[in-house]
């Protein structure tokens, strides 16, 4: 049977349980996956009983509460007929558990996330794992507004530095997750990439951090073993590693060459990074290294000294920059 053919059931079978289980979940294990999660003590807006709702798949945390829904349809149907379903049982959810479920939904071939209410749904390249789940959570429940929150002046303190970190931070509170900044050499582009790395922690945005290179160089620098604007100047308590392959030692901070990414980044989870800054963005469009940006569901902060009339069209749509 062809994959256009499949039923929903099959579908499921097929493409969506080995995707749970990608990414570390036991689809037999009802403490962690319930397929056909019924819904049987809520009410409609107008009061009445709802009866007959059942939850493709529901995912839980590790004690026990609703995390996120996973709606699913069938292969050959498009994964978005599904979005006004699913966000009536995240309602029907919030009225038992009182709180909010993320939203995956499915064809077993595209995954849209929606991280509602907070953002606008999007598509991403897999499901996410119950650790990467419950980061999101926390971070949206006790992370603070960064637009409110003072910059380090240590780490970057020129005046066109902190303007460029607050248009970060305002974009981000608009929901905005691709920037790109461009400034000229010798201008301290990793010190501000540094300071904004600084302000979302101390704000609790965001958890892991990859800089992302096309040279061993600038690889090194963003460590801090070369230079002093990385990692180690300004975090000295943080861990950090090398990525070297797809299997990642536990650390905050990561560096990484787009060659490395290249070979080892479907080896390592669309969610794993919180923010991705990408230097020398201009490089990093093409081809195979486009591959590895698109790949992860992260914010993402392009850096380049090439003035903005002499890049490339596809440099601003990668970063999210239309106008």
């Amino acid at each position: 049977m062809s994959s256009k053919n499949l039923t929903e059931a099959k579908t499921r079978e097929q493409y969506i349980d080995p995707m749970l289980v990608e990414r570390g979940w036991n689809v037999n294990d009802k403490n962690q996956v319930e397929k056909e999660y019924p819904i049987d003590w809520a009410k409609d807006k107008e009061g009445k009983p709802v009866n007959e709702r059942f939850v493709d798949y529901l995912l839980f945390d590790n004690v026990g509460d609703p995390l996120a829904i996973v709606e699913a349809k069938k292969y050959s149907r498009n994964a978005y007929e599904g979005k006004e379903q699913a966000e009536e049982y995240a309602d029907y959810l919030k009225q038992k558990f009182e709180k909010d479920c993320f939203i995956f939904l499915t064809n077993g071939e595209d995954i849209i996330f929606w991280d509602r209410p907070n953002a606008a749904a999007r598509k991403v390249m897999g499901l996410f794992s119950q650790d990467e789940l419950m980061t999101r959570r926390q971070q949206n429940q006790s992370s603070q507004d960064p637009t409110t929150m003072k910059i380090n002046e240590d780490i970057a303190g020129r005046p066109y530095q902190i303007e460029a970190i607050k248009r970060v931070m305002e974009g981000l509170s608009q929901n905005k997750r691709k920037f790109l900044l461009t400034l000229a050499t010798g201008t301290g582009k990793t010190r501000i990439a540094m300071s904004i790395v600084e302000l979302l922690m101390r704000a609790g945005k965001i958890n892991r951090v990859l800089f992302l290179t096309d040279r061993n160089a600038l690889r090194e620098q963003a460590m801090g073993d070369l230079g002093n604007s990385g990692y180690k100047q300004f975090f000295p308590n943080d861990s950090k590693q090398y990525v070297f392959s797809g299997i990642l030692e536990p650390a905050k901070l990561y560096s990484a060459t787009l060659q490395t990414m290249i070979e080892a980044y479907k080896k390592i989870s669309p969610a794993y990074f919180d923010l991705i800054i990408s230097d020398e963005a201009h490089r990093s469009i093409f081809g195979k290294w486009n591959d590895v940006l698109s790949y992860f569901d992260s914010i993402q902060i392009g850096l380049t000294a090439t003035p903005a009339e002499s890049l490339d069209k596809n440099t601003f749509r990668q970063f999210g920059c239309y106008d």
